[in-house]
């Protein structure tokens, strides 16, 4: 499969960069090393909160996209106002502060990389933002105007360095960033299309207005609006059908019981909600509902402070449906062990063969392999059974399995690339060929396979996970660190966070931040249920760095008692093979050879 085409897009950039490093890093390397780690970190959590995506880290600087204007406006101020609490305790002349420049424009796409005049333009903006402050173009600023509240200075066109026209600016100083945006839920009624169900079986949701339990009618616009976002949230993803909003908003008011509107919809499942207002806090709650059951499938909340509902919207919105889709998977899969495997369509056979990932041990990968070859018989051209397929193959390799390697890479790749002929669009084709590409060494050719599934559904978490993973193999663990974190974050309790929690810590180890990696790697064992024997392996490392050697040979002996085929040889050329950087990984197996000696 050739690389993924250049595309041209409009977008929202965002660049900064921090005021004096140079001074900063000639007056106290050490420290300004872990401010700028710190600060990292910061930024990569807000872009990533605001559903942008961290082009690129280097040295002091730092690019990052955004589909909205308004997304980009959040961000920024995020990362302004969490830097500056991070280094209120700062002497003034030892803390670290960044400028950042936003501008919306047109942009290059080639792979994950941007090119052209709307990035050139973004860092240009960033030189004459006041420190601790944000420079906008007027493209950018027309598009987030009407959205914020908040204190905005005119700087006049301005003309910037090897930019041919003149570009009007403005300034947010850092005294306005303490006020609170509001933005607007506008918009949110227009009617979604519904998704046609294109393979049999394939189950379908409804998503039922919200019912708005304040007194205050405005809140009305702010519950519909959530409402329609999360049926727009859940249609991003194709295993399932999605009610449009505006068939599932006719049944608003109604008094009949949820399930029947269901049977009446021909949905499978309801989503159903209501938001309150309790004193000077919102709580919005959600629940899902099978509908030939009546069984409460999952049920969860969120409480936000009115103050901040609209600064912290996308946010809800995204932790409700990733928790609705999480446990959609896990509903099918009860209700397809309800029936023999003789009797599963196609969909529900790749449904249940996608949890020998997620859930270690519901099914097993054998299991998992032989009933998405029962789909393929009976759906032939089925492409998400075919990106499960060789995403199932590819996972081989990295549990040990696999007992000829390069014949499961070249199955692996062969089936996704065929799942990607029979749809180039589809979010999970992507992921699950970017995965096979990484498993067989090719972990920086994969981003731009990544950044094309994340466009199309941002809130998949799975891809976050292996986008942070090509970042890792790539040699990036800092830029790759935000991902884990935010898979972790908006899955508190998804079966599959274990494989976060231990990329998190191989990011970590990578990363040679030794104490906090004892920490996540010991997080990630718990979180595995002590299964995993890449967390053990991790935490080894982690405490033959800290020179803790006998705690690590424990460790070792708590990898080879769970999982007896695991070596020391495997560890290593997995590492070798999967890791660009190999200046990385180096460091890392001299600690495995002092701690696991050749038996």
């Amino acid at each position: 499969m050739p690389a993924p085409d250049e595309e041209r897009r409009l977008l929202a950039i965002l660049s900064g960069d921090v005021v004096g490093y140079s001074r900063l890093m000639t007056a106290d390397e050490s420290a300004t090393i872990v401010m700028l780690a710190a600060a990292r970190d910061a930024i990569g959590h807000a872009v990533l909160a605001h559903h942008g995506r961290i082009v690129d880290f280097t040295g002091d600087n730092f690019l990052a996209e955004f589909s909205s204007a308004v997304h980009a406006v959040y961000a920024a101020l995020a990362i302004q106002r969490a830097i500056a609490v991070r280094t209120a305790d700062v002497p003034t002349a030892q803390r670290m502060v960044f400028r950042l420049g936003a501008h919306l424009g047109d942009v290059r796409i080639v792979g994950e990389r941007l090119y052209g005049n709307g990035v050139n333009i973004a860092a240009r903006l960033e030189g004459l933002a006041p420190a601790g402050g944000i420079c906008l173009s007027r493209q950018f600023y027309e598009q987030v105007e009407a959205q914020i509240s908040i204190s905005v200075r005119d700087l006049g066109p301005q003309t910037l360095k090897n930019v041919s026209q003149r570009v009007h600016a403005y300034a947010i100083d850092p005294d306005a960033l303490s006020e609170r945006p509001l933005v607007n839920a506008g918009g949110a009624n227009a009617p979604l299309a519904s998704q046609a169900a294109v393979v049999v079986g394939i189950p379908t949701i409804a998503v039922l207005s919200f019912t708005n339990l304040s007194t205050d009618p405005e809140h009305e616009y702010l519950v519909e609006g959530m409402t329609a976002d999360i049926t727009s949230g859940l249609s991003c993803d194709r295993r399932f059908a999605i009610i449009s909003h505006g068939s599932a908003k006719a049944f608003k008011g109604e008094t009949r019981d949820v399930t029947e509107i269901g049977k009446l919809l021909g949905a499978n499942y309801v989503v159903t909600g209501a938001v309150r207002r309790l004193g000077e806090r919102l709580r919005i709650t959600a629940a899902l509902v099978e509908v030939a059951t009546r069984n409460e499938i999952w049920s969860g909340r969120e409480d936000r402070t009115l103050a901040e509902i609209f600064e912290v919207f996308d946010d809800v919105i995204e932790a409700l449906v990733t928790a609705l889709a999480s446990h959609l998977k896990l509903a099918e899969d009860i209700r397809h062990r309800r029936r023999p495997p003789e009797q599963l369509d196609a969909w529900a056979l790749v449904a249940r063969a996608s949890l020998a990932y997620f859930t270690m041990g519901t099914v097993s990968a054998t299991e998992g392999l032989r009933m998405v070859e029962r789909a393929l018989e009976l759906e032939p051209d089925y492409a998400y059974a075919w990106a499960i397929f060789g995403f199932l193959t590819a996972l081989k390799f990295p549990s040990g399995r696999s007992t000829d390697r390069a014949a499961d890479v070249e199955t692996s790749l062969a089936a996704t690339r065929r799942a990607l002929a029979l749809d180039p669009h589809d979010p999970w084709a992507l992921t699950a060929h970017a995965a096979a590409m990484q498993y067989a060494g090719q972990a920086a050719q994969s981003l731009g396979y990544l950044v094309r599934s994340l466009r199309a559904n941002p809130s998949d978490v799975l891809t976050h996970c292996y986008y942070g993973r090509g970042l890792m193999f790539s040699g990036e663990p800092e830029r790759a660190l935000a991902h884990f974190a935010r898979f972790k974050r908006l899955n508190p309790n998804d079966p599959g966070a274990h494989q976060a929690a231990m990329y998190h810590a191989i990011a970590i180890v990578f990363a040679r931040r030794w104490v906090e990696a004892e920490v996540i790697a010991r997080d990630a064992v718990t979180a595995s249920g002590g299964r995993n024997p890449w967390s053990w392996t991790m935490l080894a490392i982690a405490l033959g760095a800290l020179g803790r050697e006998t705690e690590a040979r424990v460790a070792i002996a708590d990898v080879l008692r769970g999982a007896p085929h695991w070596s020391r040889e495997f560890v290593e050329t997995f590492l070798v093979t999967c890791q660009s950087d190999h200046s990385l990984v180096t460091p890392l197996l001299e600690i495995l050879r002092t701690i696991w000696p050749d038996h």
